[in-house]
């Protein structure tokens, strides 16, 4: 590279742009699903613009609705005096049955699966609607003066016909919030974010894969022999949310190197603590605390772990409402059940459509930037599956057969796909003798009264 170092922070347009499409997707697009006020704000100013635009219209054209009729000021005042103080009522009762409906799925199901209250979209826009509401009559109320003449009739029977639409919109939030109380309705939800984040799991959004990976290999290995090797550190503590691509990518055509990562998505990490190496293809020389800062931005810490690229998460999530159902304070088998039903499922899409393991992306020339560092099976049964095992071999024995059953229908998948069934086996043996251990009808089944297993006809039937 020839020239002077560009000016910390600063890109080229092209990089400007992309910044702006990256907006859509990944940990922002998370964070606007979870975000209260993002809608209530928007409608705030949908209101207010609409209680000035509105009475300008009805005063300039003297629209007459024949639905609703207002005498004089007076009255029009009385409506919207009242809708606006049904309006702020509405909202905080809303508000407040959230709160509930949080603490209630917290209490029942664990606090990670209550990000499907936040998230609720119907929730967030049906207190939008009030709020909007209130700043449209509010706005609209301050333009009856004492000095004015004529009665607002279309813009006050506006205001009423919003205040039916917001209000069956409050009543269907009610029912929405009635059903995802309901813990298989909860955990469905969490199940369906969960499989929407494998399908997009890190690192598909990075460059793309290596069309030769054995090329690619040696491409890294040499970088990593014959290269500059540094250690990228933490700029802040956090969990590790994402990887800028435009900032890779800006990064790589800065000063060509490979980013080898250490730490995973979703991992807390402290500050300096180091996040992954940097093969540099030559001596940057004085620029070299400059390029690390630039590579260092790559990575994107947050005080919240998101479901975008974090399959961990999801694994975390599903195996804590499962763990919540078979404690003693709750022992609702059933829900824990269905959570490892979807846990499963989650595992299954996993093998379907990611790899876990190292991963070379490359960018247009093929050149390596990236070896991503993705869990693999492994990993994620480990992470779903070591507690909740000891629990449901111990105490639930039919449990156990079934996740059994599960568990081997996700070996057969696994090892068609060339993913590693090593801790899946591992996991089904001690279903499979612990729960017999500790169940004492499963063990009058075996032959010779044996505690070492399931019963043999029990095994051949799994099998």
């Amino acid at each position: 590279m020839s020239g002077d170092l560009p000016a910390k922070g600063t890109r080229p347009w092209s990089a400007r742009l992309r910044r702006l499409r990256r907006a859509r997707h990944g940990a922002g697009r998370e964070a606007r699903r979870r975000s209260f006020w993002l809608p209530s704000a928007l409608m705030m100013v949908i209101g207010t613009v609409l209680g000035i635009v509105v009475p300008i219209l009805d005063n300039g054209y003297e629209l007459s609705p024949t639905l609703f009729a207002f005498n004089d000021l007076g009255s029009a005042r009385t409506v919207l005096t009242t809708i606006a103080g049904a309006a702020v009522s509405v909202v905080s009762l809303a508000f407040s049955i959230t709160m509930v409906a949080v603490q209630l799925a917290a209490g029942q199901l664990g606090p990670r699966a209550v990000t499907t209250f936040r998230e609720d979209w119907l929730g967030q826009w049906a207190m939008a609607q009030f709020v909007g509401l209130f700043a449209y009559c509010l706005m609209l109320m301050t333009q009856l003066t004492a000095q004015s003449t004529a009665v607002p009739e279309t813009s006050t029977a506006f205001a009423v016909l919003w205040g039916l639409v917001a209000l069956m919109l409050f009543v269907i939030f009610m029912g929405s919030v009635v059903s995802r109380l309901q813990a298989a309705r909860v955990i469905e939800c969490v199940a369906l974010d969960s499989r929407r984040a494998v399908r997009s799991c890190h690192p598909q959004t990075i460059g793309r894969p290596a069309p030769d990976e054995q090329a690619a290999e040696e491409r890294v290995a040499r970088a990593r022999r014959e290269g500059v090797t540094k250690v990228l550190r933490a700029r802040e503590g956090g969990y590790l949310l994402q990887l800028d691509e435009d900032q890779l990518m800006y990064a790589a055509d800065l000063r060509p190197g490979v980013v080898v990562q250490v730490g995973r998505i979703g991992e807390y990490v402290l500050e300096g603590q180091p996040i992954a190496e940097l093969h540099l293809q030559d001596d940057p020389g004085d620029e070299l605390e400059a390029i690390l800062d630039v590579y260092s931005e790559v990575f994107r810490f947050g005080g919240e772990r998101t479901l975008a690229g974090d399959v961990g998460l999801s694994i975390r999530s599903l195996a804590d409402v499962a763990l919540r159902g078979l404690s003693p304070s709750l022992n609702d088998p059933a829900t824990a059940e269905t959570a490892l039903g979807a846990l499963v499922n989650v595992l299954m899409d996993f093998v379907r459509h990611c790899r876990g393991g190292e991963q070379i992306r490359v960018i247009e020339d093929d050149r390596p930037v990236l070896v991503a560092a993705v869990p693999d099976l492994d990993d994620l049964v480990a992470m779903g599956f070591e507690q909740v095992t000891i629990m449901v071999a111990g105490e639930q024995p039919q449990l156990a057969r079934q996740v059994i059953t599960w568990m081997r229908e996700l070996e057969r998948a696994a090892e068609s796909a060339g993913e590693p069934t090593g801790e899946v086996v591992h996991q089904i043996e001690l279903l499979g003798q612990t729960g017999h251990q500790d169940a004492g009808d499963v063990a009058d089944e075996s032959d010779g009264g044996s505690s070492g297993g399931l019963a043999p006809s029990q095994l051949r039937h799994l099998e």
